[in-house]
């Protein structure tokens, strides 16, 4: 049995925008890609890819891990 876990930060969703918004990051998450790492906020995609690849034959030996996903 593998067990793995993904621990996203900031995300381009509704609730990443509200945090953008509450958080005086202005009001629109475009806004804060330049202080990302990769120059951009995390897309569902990216999630997506990471849990993709968890489940794939790739992600076999892959176990016991939190993975965040922060760009850091």
């Amino acid at each position: 049995m593998r067990a793995n876990m993904i621990a996203p930060g900031l995300v381009d969703t509704d609730m990443g925008r509200r945090i953008v918004e509450a958080t005086g990051g202005g009001s629109d998450i475009r806004e804060v890609d330049a202080r990302m790492p990769f120059g951009f906020v995390c897309t569902l995609q990216d999630i997506a890819a990471t849990a993709a690849h968890l489940c794939s034959e790739d992600g076999r030996y892959i176990t016991n891990q939190r993975l965040t996903i922060t760009g850091d």
